[in-house]
């Protein structure tokens, strides 16, 4: 075991994520995005929004809008609820908006 040397303030990093609810929004900084994670090879975006990291989780059609998305990009994410596709799977429908200015 290291000895932790305590020459300082330290602020503990804490990763929330979004389980949004039909309607929820959430914006913020892209620090970070990953591909192939998980058991699900799943995206996974970092938002940063007043110091706090948030992980969201791709989705097919998500990841289709984040395409567009570049690191540092400041943007919204509103989760508009499911539909369910032709071959009757249930789709979570986004819309995502970057700040232009």
């Amino acid at each position: 075991n290291k000895k932790q040397h305590d020459n300082g303030k330290w602020q503990e990093i804490k990763t929330d994520t979004w389980n949004p609810k039909e309607g929820e929004m959430i914006e913020g900084k892209l620090i970070s995005q990953k591909h192939g994670v998980g058991r699900y090879n799943q995206n996974m975006y970092i938002l940063e929004y007043n110091s706090k990291k948030t992980i969201i989780w791709g989705k097919t059609q998500l990841d289709k809008l984040m395409d567009d998305v570049d690191i540092d990009d400041y943007i919204r994410i509103t989760f508009n609820g499911c539909i369910k596709t032709g071959s009757g799977h249930k789709m979570h429908v986004y819309n995502v908006q970057k700040r232009m200015d």
